[in-house]
């Protein structure tokens, strides 16, 4: 008699902690933290708090015990959302209390929820931005998003079709050069106020022209020499 196979069952998710409005004098900050927000986001996140109000899905993650059983009641996860709450002079917020953890591994999880938030697709996000620009506060909208105004501005362009490209003449050769551009997020504030400042200087309008103006000129500068 053959032996049937059986299917493993797949793993099933455990619910952990219970949203509950608490104290904020009742927790403090880790000291691990590897998290960094720019001015912006700060005043943005502030901003959120005002303007939206506390959602409790964005509660603060607290390590309220050890596996001693000794009390801690150090934010995991939200330090940041913590600080600006009373910095605005707010007495209570939603915290989820996590119980028997190891040092180890509540300083695993500051990590783990950073990590797992995932990113913007660029071009899925302009599009998102574009559907509900007619709804967005023209003064705030920054604040409200949370992207920097001249990026914001770039989401926001009106989509520009590419003139048709040029016919090349039989026997001829085109020399294509391509540019790769990198850009890494820790770079944010120093590449934007680059940006800025370049473009009073060349009196563009966006951040784009005032990259491929930058380029340009640095073409012409070096093809001269």
């Amino acid at each position: 008699m053959k032996a049937v196979a059986r299917k493993s069952e797949p793993p099933k998710a455990r619910l952990v902690g219970k949203t509950t409005i608490e104290d904020l004098s009742s927790v403090t900050k880790n000291s691990w933290n590897p998290n960094r927000m720019t001015p912006f986001e700060r005043q943005s996140l502030r901003h959120g708090l005002v303007q939206d109000g506390w959602l409790v899905s964005h509660a603060l993650t607290v390590w309220r015990t050890d596996e001693k059983g000794k009390t801690r009641n150090i934010i995991i996860d939200g330090e940041h959302r913590w600080e600006e709450a009373i910095a605005l002079g707010m007495k209570q917020g939603p915290m989820v209390f996590l119980d028997g953890l190891t040092e180890a591994a509540a300083k695993m999880l500051t990590v783990k929820l950073d990590a797992k938030r995932g990113r913007f697709d660029e071009d899925a996000l302009a599009s998102l931005l574009k559907g509900v620009q007619e709804s967005l506060n023209l003064e705030t909208q920054a604040l409200d998003l949370g992207i920097q105004p001249d990026l914001l501005s770039d989401y926001l362009r009106p989509d520009v079709v590419a003139p048709p490209v040029a016919e090349i003449p039989s026997g001829q050769t085109a020399a294509v050069k391509t540019v790769p551009l990198y850009f890494q997020p820790a770079d944010h504030e120093a590449f934007t106020k680059l940006v800025r400042e370049l473009s009073e200087k060349y009196k563009t309008k966006n951040s784009t022209d005032t990259v491929f103006e930058a380029v340009r000129r640095a073409h012409a500068a070096a093809t001269t020499k």
